[in-house]
């Protein structure tokens, strides 16, 4: 961790998300973003946790996927 990081509150946390509250804590709720909980019940997050969850499920573009399928058949290719 970097000497001058800070852990996000629940608004702030809330607010770079651009969720509200509520959203935040149901996603708590359902596992589906990582926090801390320093004292049991206050919860804060990491930007690192927050980005994670942001960047989840990426699509890839259809370049990417054309690129993929094409390395895919090379190593197929040359396996044979």
């Amino acid at each position: 961790m970097h000497s001058n990081y800070e852990p996000y509150d629940v608004i702030k946390a809330a607010k770079y998300l651009c969720i509200t509250k509520k959203a935040l804590y149901n996603l708590v709720s359902l596992k589906k973003i990582s926090c801390y909980r320093p004292t049991g019940k206050l919860l804060r997050f990491s930007r690192e946790d927050l980005d994670a969850y942001t960047f989840r499920n990426r699509t890839a573009a259809e370049e990417e996927i054309h690129e993929k399928a094409e390395d895919l058949l090379l190593q197929r290719t040359q396996e044979k």
